[in-house]
């Protein structure tokens, strides 16, 4: 996941500087995941109603190439078949792989994009009724997830000191690829 040190509330909001840091984060991220044979796709939900409890948050998704390769079609068609029939704004809206410029800021959206060269945004028009696992869900769908379909809540917990070792291996393998290091030289 990447958040901002401040508070920030959605990538639509965020001011250039951390539109650019983000995006540094997420080209390292692209390299990184590349050298293991995977693509990555990062996932952002904002709902407006809550911008003042959350804060930006992007998932970022390795998937192997076979399932990136057909990820596209799984949101265009989940987006597509989202929410009422009726609606204010377009169901999809094609992104360069930012919802920077395309979604006015405050508005709610999921934005999904594809190794940061295309995507794709919805505006949310219903809070109440939008599912707020919905990219999670398109996703375990596409690599049949045993647990699909099962809220995070009622899924077995993985041990504190598995997450731990998970997060400390991730660093590790992270380092050659942290822009921030070039900053401290």
């Amino acid at each position: 996941i990447i958040e901002p040190l401040q508070h920030v509330s959605s990538l639509a909001d965020a001011t250039e500087e951390v539109a650019t840091e983000t995006r540094n984060f997420q080209k390292c991220l692209i390299r990184m995941f590349e050298t293991r044979g995977a693509q990555l796709i990062f996932i952002e939900q904002f709902i407006s109603s809550k911008a003042s409890r959350l804060a930006m948050a992007i998932e970022c998704v390795p998937l192997p190439a076979r399932d990136a390769s057909v990820a596209p079609g799984y949101f265009k068609k989940a987006m597509l078949e989202s929410e009422g029939e009726w609606s204010q704004h377009k169901k999809l809206y094609e992104t360069s792989g930012t919802v920077r410029g395309v979604v006015p800021a405050g508005f709610s959206y999921l934005d999904v994009s594809f190794a940061l060269q295309a995507g794709y945004a919805h505006v949310i028009e219903d809070e109440a009724q939008w599912p707020s696992d919905f990219g999670r869900d398109v996703l375990e769908g596409l690599i049949e997830h045993p647990d699909a379909g099962i809220p995070l809540a009622r899924r077995q917990k993985e041990p504190f000191e598995s997450l731990q070792k998970r997060v400390l291996d991730f660093g590790q393998a992270f380092n050659p690829f942290d822009w921030t290091l070039q900053l401290q030289v």
